[in-house]
Formats: structure tokens, sequence, C-alpha cells
């Protein structure tokens, strides 16, 4: 099972597994927290192939020019080289077989690669505008900006959380004797001054550790320019290094991981690091992000297909997703015109919710028919039992209608051959 090592004792991690945590964190901040602030939080932040992380200007470069949409970086690069093709996009009737032909040629030793790629023009419809719209460069300061300028930036601190090994990268390659730490900036504005503090969490320094003095000059110059650029105005930018007071230790050589993991969750919630040595092996820290990205009991519906000139529209699901939040966000797409929805809360109350939603969404969708339910047995029973409440045909019961038409008709036939040849018989 996937993570299934992270409750071992001395397994380090790798960043499939701090990744696994980021994204259950990341998940579950709403934002902005209570106190106001807006977390931002990233995945492993890993500088350039085969350069330390321990480089400053490596680990400002990516929090600057990270395109999170299009994730790896390489990929997006890819994505970016089919746009700027203008031959492969015209004739509308030919551009399909042209950019496929491109992507086999470009790529011609990296099948796998390949296939990502043309998975994703699919999934895009081989659309221009839309594989525009997917590679917008956004980093973390435009997205600063934007609430920045759109509301009372007094009011919106920001706190930038990213996780970082300190070892050489090699994408695709566990790097043994690499350290992990959890790096904070957090943000605040006031008229045409912003405070930038930024804060190192080293389970390994029982000083607390602190971001060298060039990664402080590489990101304060990054910072001012790009808010800058962002904002349309000169900004006065102030940096403190913050020291952090009250160190969180590890007292193994493989517990970085979950310790620097728990920080992340403390961390996004605006809570303190405990000041304390966290016993060898970090058990208990380990066993709780296991349960946080083990896989969940997922109740779900697939809809009936509706019908062929119901074609997906990217603008028809972004308005769908702003209706129905928390069952579209696990919608999968199948041809363009059958629909998977699912949840993984598995209470009474929910459950009711998830049919009623999913009722309401299959008319904006323009899906008529069944669904085929899948669940655990408890809540598929409970289920069935809404379906039939809400007017949820369920595709198990149309089969049986389907059956008991064909047996009738069946019958039909024989008794009406019967009476027909009754007569005769008689005779």
């Amino acid at each position: 099972m996937a993570h299934e090592r992270m409750k071992e004792a001395n397994y380090w991690y790798g960043d499939e597994d701090v990744n696994a945590v980021v994204a259950r964190v990341r998940e579950n901040t709403k934002n902005p927290l209570s106190d106001g602030t807006h977390v931002i939080i990233f995945d492993v932040v890993n500088g350039q192939e085969g350069v330390p992380n321990t480089d400053p200007q490596s680990i400002v470069q990516r929090l600057s020019k990270e395109n999170r949409a299009a994730g790896v970086d390489t990929f997006a690069e890819a994505l970016n080289a089919i746009e700027k093709q203008n031959d492969i996009w015209l004739p509308e009737g030919e551009k399909k077989q042209k950019i496929r032909a491109f992507v086999e040629n470009e790529h011609a030793t990296d099948k796998e690669f390949q296939k990502l790629l043309l998975n994703k023009l699919e999934e895009l419809e081989y659309d221009r505008y839309q594989l525009e719209s997917f590679l917008k460069s956004e980093d973390v300061f435009s997205e600063i900006a934007s609430l920045w300028r759109g509301g009372d930036a007094e009011q919106s601190p920001f706190r930038v959380l990213f996780p970082v090994n300190l070892g050489i990268y090699n994408a695709g390659k566990t790097d043994s004797g690499a350290h992990w730490v959890l790096g904070e900036i957090e943000l605040k504005k006031k008229g045409e001054q912003v405070t930038v503090k930024t804060r190192k969490h080293d389970t390994s320094d029982t000083s607390g550790g602190q971001f060298s003095k060039s990664f402080q000059d590489a990101m304060s110059k990054t910072i001012t320019d790009r808010l800058q650029t962002e904002l349309g105005f000169d900004l006065i930018v102030a940096f403190t290094r913050d020291v952090v007071t009250s160190p969180r230790t590890q007292d193994d050589g493989s517990s970085c991981g979950p310790i620097t993991c728990d920080n992340l969750v403390l961390r996004a919630q605006s809570k303190e690091i405990p000041k304390e040595t966290v016993p060898a092996g970090a058990q208990k820290l380990r066993q709780q992000q296991y349960d946080m990205v083990k896989p969940k009991p997922v109740a779900s519906f697939t809809t009936a297909k509706s019908s062929e000139g119901n074609k997906w529209d990217a603008v028809r699901e972004k308005q769908l997703q702003a209706e129905y939040p928390e069952i579209f966000k696990n919608v999968k797409k199948a041809k363009l015109v059958e629909h998977t929805v699912q949840t993984t809360d598995l209470t009474d109350n929910n459950l009711e919710e998830f049919v009623k939603s999913t009722k309401a969404l299959m008319q904006k969708l323009g899906v008529d028919g069944a669904v085929e339910v899948n669940a655990p047995e408890g809540a598929k029973q409970k289920l069935i039992q809404l379906c039939k409440k809400h007017g949820l045909k369920l595709a198990s019961e149309a089969k049986s209608d389907s059956v008991k038409k064909i047996e009738t008709e069946r019958m039909d036939k024989v008794e009406g051959a019967t009476t027909q040849r009754s007569p005769a018989m008689a005779v």
C-alpha cells in the first residue's frame, strides 16, 4: 500500500511522502484563518537538478517561478513548446494529428512522457485557448498581490510554507543522508511598506536555525522586484531573519521528515511549534501522518451517459465547480459525457446532502438515467435508501426493469404463438 513504510521507525521520508502530507494539509486549510492569515503551502521545493538545496538562489528561484497549475517544470515547458508551434494548430481539422506527430517526434525516447502530454492535451480538447489558460504562469507573489489589490491588504497577512530537503536534487531518486527542514515566510503590508520575516524550522539545530544572509539577500531582491511589478508602485520592503526560539529537535538520524511534516501542520493553523525533543523513531507522528494520507473509504456515483450532443465545456465546468465545490472537486470525466462523483465523508447527514447535490448536478449536466452506487456495505445501503427517497434512479433497478421488460415481451410472444396455434391443435 502507498506510504505504508511511513510508520516504520527508521524509514526516511521521500518527496512523495512529504508531498502526500502537504496535499492533505492544503486540503484541510481554509483561508483566511481565524487570525486573518492566508496560508500558501508549497509541495517539496527542489532547486535545479544536481544543485544542492543549500544554495539560496536555487530555492528562491523555485518559489518565484512555481507554476502550481502546470506541476512539474519540464512538463510545463514541454506544453509551452507545443503551444508556441503556430503551424501545428491550423487547419482546425488537422491539428490533433499534427500535434500528436510533433509530441512523438520531440519526445521520441520517452513514451511515458509522451503519454502524459497527450493525456493532458486530450483533457484540454486540443484547444489552444484552454492550453494557454492552463499554462498561465502564477507564482506565489502574483497570488499575494492579487489579494492585496482586491481587498484590505492590512487585514491580509500571508504565511508561505515550504518543506525543503537540504540535499542534491536528482529527479526520481532518493538522496540518502539529506535533511528535511520547513521554510516559512510571513508577509504583511501597511501602506507602501511590506514587512517580511523568514524562519527555518530545523530539527537538527538546537538554536532553532535561521536562513543564511545570502538566502535573505536573494529573497529580498526577488520579493521586492516581484511585488513592485505586480502592484505597480514602489515598495519599502523590510526584512527580518527570525531565529526560532523554541526549537523542536529530533533524537535520531531519520525522524526529520515526520517532525518537519508535523511542524507544517501546526504552522498551517497558526499554532506555535513546541519546544521539545521528539523521542527516537517519532512513532506517534508517523502514525498520525500515515492515517492522514492513507486511502479513505469512498462512496461514489457513476452516472449514465448524457446525450452525445452534451460536450464538456470548460467554462461550464468552472461554474459547476463554484456551485458544487464539495462533490465537483472529485468529478472524473470519461469520454466527456460520463461522470463519477465521490465523497469520503460517510456520515448520515453528509450522505443525504451528497445524494441531493448529485441529483442537482446531474440535472445541470443534462444527465438523465440511473446511477451506479459504490460504497462500503453500511453506507451503500443508506445511499440506496436515500436515492429512493430523493428520486435518483439506481442502475441495478433499471437493469431489473429492463430484464422484466424482456421477460414480459418473451411471455407475450409465447402466449401469442400459443393462441395462434390453438385452433390448429384443436382440429
